[in-house]
């Protein structure tokens, strides 16, 4: 019995001091605090293969997102419902917007989210793209607009926001049997928890 008890306070005490859930792209510990949305931003490049053709593409990730799909869900919120998914080799499935204008000009963008989710990290990111090409590339004059836009409606519009609709209307075209098994789930906890005392 006290080797249990042991046992339990060593176990008690390392997960209540474990403050980290993984590394973010630089390798620093990621945050485990709820209250922060994410560790921090950053551009990568990544080859993106489409219809056999390669291209070296930039990205703008969010390390250590409090969910992997923050992105997808901040547009989904502001824009509304993506135009497809896309199957990506070597990435999670993409969920891409097409004719997007965000920044109020005459230029209309491609959207596309990725998500990323590991027992080591958590990352949430996004590429552009327009007729001209990648509008992350330094080149681009599009480029900060583009950054500061969404780090904006990310930090802002998050919080406030429901994301059962998001997740419905993903999981309903990913696998609907796992929304439905999800819902299943919820009215079964939903039950048990209002007739606990029986």
């Amino acid at each position: 019995m006290n080797r249990l008890l042991i046992l339990l306070y060593i176990l008690g005490v390392y997960s209540c001091s474990r403050s980290t859930v993984g590394l973010d792209g630089n390798g620093n510990p990621c945050s485990q605090s709820n209250s922060i949305l994410y560790s921090g931003v950053f551009l990568d490049s990544f080859d993106l293969i489409l219809d056999n053709d390669t291209s070296v593409i930039n990205e703008l990730r969010f390390d250590c997102t409090i969910n992997s799909f923050l992105v997808a869900q901040t547009i989904y919120d502001e824009y509304g419902l993506w135009d497809r998914m896309v199957n990506l080799p070597n990435r999670s499935k993409a969920i891409v917007w097409d004719s997007l204008n965000f920044l109020n000009q005459e230029m209309e963008f491609t959207v596309m989210t990725f998500q990323s989710e590991s027992y080591k990290m958590c990352n949430s990111s996004m590429v552009v793209l327009s007729s001209d090409g990648d509008m992350l590339s330094i080149n681009s004059k599009y480029r900060d607009a583009i950054i500061s836009n969404i780090t904006s409606l990310v930090d802002s519009s998050f919080i406030a926001v429901d994301s059962s609709l998001f997740y419905r209307d993903y999981w309903m075209e990913v696998n609907p049997s796992r929304w439905k098994s999800i819902q299943n789930y919820k009215k079964k906890k939903k039950y048990q928890e209002e007739n606990w005392w029986r």
